[in-house]
């Protein structure tokens, strides 16, 4: 059987580190993540992370890590053309960390589809008790929080039960699919290794206030094993 070829959009967050995680068990061979920068401040235009914590992540988990540097408004114009000059090298799957919200799933899949790749969603309608089991394996960091629903006291904590309940308390979605939180995955199965986190500073930009990461280790690496140029 031919292997399928697939990409991830890779946020370094949680559900995305998951979604990348479930395929590879379904049997997806994952050729590249690819994570979209903000042109302007340089750093992930979802988390606001910089580009070398992402490049440390991505390495860590056996995976290439594709950069693409745009302004906001030229994001589906860039996906596209990325979607398209991947077709030759038989990539034509991609793999999305979408779990409830349909918006987001229809406008993917009108793109994939006018691109000629299929869309996959290895978290799609999963519960949020299976979601919370199964990244209860990793340790996540709280890497933003959104201005007036959460405190700025949980930026650099890890996803754990206190944080959970304090999303119960709220009524807030303890996945934080609405955008509640970012968070970053400094440590999983799929890592070889981890990453250490070991100086900040805040910064508020949008909606939200987060972590501008000034510092960190890597606690153990791992070659990448394969490039894809697009």
């Amino acid at each position: 059987m031919e292997a399928k070829r697939a990409f991830c959009l890779w946020s370094g967050g949680k559900d995305s580190h998951l979604a990348f995680m479930e395929a590879q068990s379904q049997g997806y061979d994952i050729a590249l993540a690819l994570t979209f920068f903000d042109a302007r401040t340089r750093s992930s235009l979802s988390h606001r992370l910089p580009p070398r914590v992402l490049r440390d992540q991505a390495r860590l988990a056996g995976v290439y890590l594709q950069e693409v540097y745009v302004g906001r408004e030229e994001y589906e114009q860039r996906l596209r053309a990325i979607m398209q000059s991947l077709a030759p090298q038989k990539i034509n799957y991609a793999i999305f960390g979408d779990i409830h919200l349909e918006e987001h799933r229809v406008w993917n899949e009108r793109v994939c589809n006018e691109c000629g790749v299929t869309p996959v969603f290895p978290l799609w309608g999963w519960s949020t008790e299976v979601i919370l089991e199964k990244q209860h394996q990793f340790r996540s960091l709280i890497v933003a929080v959104e201005t007036g629903k959460l405190h700025e006291r949980w930026l650099g904590q890890a996803v754990d039960h206190e944080f959970h309940n304090e999303l119960r308390s709220k009524g807030l979605d303890l996945l934080g699919e609405h955008g509640e939180y970012h968070t970053l995955v400094v440590q999983s199965p799929a890592m070889k290794g981890q990453l250490q986190v070991e100086r900040w500073k805040k910064q508020a930009y949008d909606s939200y206030v987060g972590l501008d990461i000034q510092e960190w280790s890597v606690l153990q690496s791992s070659p990448i094993t394969q490039e894809v140029v697009v």
